[in-house]
């Protein structure tokens, strides 16, 4: 196809730049998917429309917002036991048995 030296380019230099943060291939080999990089759906949609196959009306494509579950200050709290520095899941406690710390002379 004429224009996919085009769009590899394209895209390739989307990843270099960081707004495509990884890609994969579909497994049923129908195409790929990208994880992007923008502030919203608006945004990555004028991206992909950019690119050549898009402009050619030759791709067909599904934008998807995702994010984090939760914010990991709500997950995780981290503190500090002597020189042992433990993260736990809050809501759950764990047993840690005290330790000295492992020195090399």
């Amino acid at each position: 196809m004429k224009l996919m030296p085009e769009e590899i380019r394209a895209t390739v230099q989307l990843y270099l730049d960081g707004r495509i943060r990884q890609w994969y291939a579909r497994g049923d080999g129908k195409g790929a998917v990208f994880i992007l990089d923008y502030k919203d759906v608006a945004e990555a949609r004028a991206m992909i429309d950019r690119l050549p196959l898009s402009g050619e009306n030759l791709l067909d494509h599904e934008f998807i917002a995702v994010g984090p579950v939760v914010r990991l200050s709500n997950v995780v709290k981290v503190y500090r036991e002597g020189d042992l520095e433990v993260s736990a899941i809050k809501g759950i406690s764990f047993d840690i048995p005290r330790q000295r710390p492992f020195r090399c002379s």
